[in-house]
């Protein structure tokens, strides 16, 4: 409407009950009740013409209402359903962070053998529960790993698995690194017959 306004320049609005239809003869079959409002313009070149609106649609009448002409219409499209969100779905839901399931953390790697002996995996190297808790932390240095890393179910380690150590300091070369500064080309590296990787598990990545 406001963009119609503007195109009949100046326009002046005055209020009235009823306009009349394509005849202005009460109990008309073309009668038209204007519900909006009724703009008058000033403007010499519309010769008295008023303008009577209806929802989008702009009448125009050159004889005091009595007759009515469609001059102007403004495109209306309602909105599709779902197009507005409702005031609820603005507000977002908090999101929980996903969760790796304990179940796929926690379970022992079945092809690990400590120092590549056969008979040395999770379930019987650490079958005693006196030297279990020694054994976890044991490093088999012939691969760089450590027995709890790779069998954390057992060990009870399915926590720290995937964390840096984070007091960790350690030689790679001719450089010293932490878990923080140590680059990832060099994660596959040994330090003191120790994997990068498996001290460092959180910044390269060991847990995927």
């Amino acid at each position: 409407i406001n963009k119609a306004k503007a195109m009949l320049n100046d326009i002046r609005e005055y209020n009235t009950p009823r306009l009349g239809g394509g005849s202005n003869m009460p109990g008309s079959n073309k009668e038209r009740n204007f519900n909006e409002q009724v703009l008058v313009s000033p403007d010499k070149r519309h010769k008295g013409v008023i303008f009577g609106v209806d929802k989008q649609d702009i009448y125009a009448s050159v004889n005091k209402g009595a007759t009515w002409q469609k001059v102007l219409s403004i495109p209306f499209r309602l909105p599709r359903i779902g197009t507005i969100p409702s005031p609820k779905a603005l507000v977002s839901a908090p999101t929980e962070a996903p969760t790796t399931s304990v179940s796929t953390i926690c379970e022992d790697d079945k092809t690990f053998r400590f120092e590549n002996i056969e008979e040395f995996s999770c379930k019987k190297y650490l079958k005693n529960k006196e030297t279990r808790t020694a054994r976890c932390n044991e490093w088999d240095t012939k691969f760089g790993k450590l027995v709890k890393n790779h069998c954390p179910k057992t060990c009870d380690y399915c926590s720290g698995r995937c964390q840096d150590d984070e007091e960790a300091i350690f030689k790679v070369g001719a450089r010293n690194y932490s878990c923080k500064t140590i680059p990832l080309t060099k994660c596959n590296k040994k330090t003191n017959k120790k994997l990068t990787k498996e001290i460092c598990s959180k910044r390269c990545q060991f847990c995927g």
